[in-house]
């Protein structure tokens, strides 16, 4: 088997693994087993479990930290701005349903009391840059003015990244109660642009008045 392939074979056997058992639950011999390889490789490629459980995570999130340094954290304009996190949204469900494990894997793991030190290392690696990111570019919009500067950013990059997990996450329920899924591209679209109008308007009705009114005397 080439070098790749192994590689390739130990990441999708140990990500179907940590899903479905988390960190502490899954063996080295479980996941070489699974991928039909010798044990001994998991620590040839990947220095042994804790460096395959960072490449497992590094499947999703290191393409997206890279793609909001080259593409999202620079603007000029609000409407700009805007289309860079809507980018950015459509990024994170688009990996998120290549990746469905991954993301089954981080909420397990994360929600594991106490976390196991070693998933808290890799979690600083690859899932807190992302946030950081992501806190600093909201902090940039209120600093231009684009957003409430009485909210903190963090709790904001929260909330917000919060909501789009939380839809990911109960996809499968919700096709099978209500018969609509994000893998329907109509649907997908209805929740960044759902998650996009919230984050700039809220639900409070006065902003969809003022949009009208603005459009009313656009149009006088």
């Amino acid at each position: 088997m080439a070098q790749d392939n192994t590689k390739g074979c130990l990441i999708r056997a140990a990500q179907a693994l940590f899903a479905k058992l988390g960190f502490t639950g899954t063996s080295v011999k479980q996941i070489a087993d699974d991928a039909g390889v010798n044990v001994s490789l998991v620590s040839y490629h990947f220095g042994g479990k804790e460096g395959l459980y960072k490449a497992c995570l590094e499947t999703e999130v290191s393409d997206m930290t890279d793609f909001f340094d080259k593409y999202i954290a620079s603007f000029s304009s609000k409407e700009e701005y805007k289309l860079k996190l809507k980018m950015f949204v459509e990024g994170v469900v688009a990996k998120h349903l290549e990746h469905g494990d991954v993301g089954c894997i981080i909420r397990r793991d994360i929600e594991m009391d106490p976390i196991d030190p070693h998933v808290l290392e890799v979690f600083k690696k690859t899932i807190v840059p992302m946030f950081e990111r992501l806190i600093v570019f909201i902090t940039k919009g209120q600093k231009a003015g684009y957003l409430r500067s009485d909210l903190a950013a963090n709790q904001v990059c929260v909330l917000f990244m919060g909501g789009i997990q939380h839809a990911i996450r109960t996809d499968n329920m919700r096709k099978k109660l209500f018969g609509v899924s994000l893998k329907d591209e109509k649907e997908k679209q209805s929740l960044i642009h759902t998650a996009i109008e919230i984050f700039f308007n809220g639900l409070d009705n006065r902003a969809t008045e003022k949009t009208s009114a603005v459009t009313k005397e656009s149009n006088i």
